[in-house]
């Protein structure tokens, strides 16, 4: 779901906005770059949404899909494994794959 379209949040927000804390994630552009945005602490929904713009990210698209299914990693350059969550079983699916 859309988080910023178009260098503006967007509202009505597709995710109900409360005070409970979180990690959050989208996949984000910013000068036609892609990259993975995601907080490092638990913070309420809007908050991640102002820093989202804040941040002058164009376009952002919302990817957590709830406690048990954020396991998270990237591989650099030189093809090192990084985590950023850990797994917690096997059936996390939500990803991005991309291809030169």
């Amino acid at each position: 779901m859309w988080v910023i379209k178009d260098g503006e949040i967007y509202k009505p927000y597709a995710r109900k906005d409360s005070t409970q804390c979180n990690i959050y994630r989208c996949l984000c552009n910013r000068n036609d770059t892609l990259m993975i945005a995601q907080c490092r602490n638990s913070i309420p929904y809007h908050l991640f949404v102002k820093a989202l713009k804040h941040y002058g990210f164009n376009n952002a698209l919302y990817m957590d899909m709830g406690t048990g299914w954020n396991h998270s990693f990237y591989r650099d350059n030189n093809g090192s494994l990084h985590i950023i969550f850990p797994k917690t079983h096997d059936y996390c699916t939500n990803w991005l794959t991309f291809y030169k």
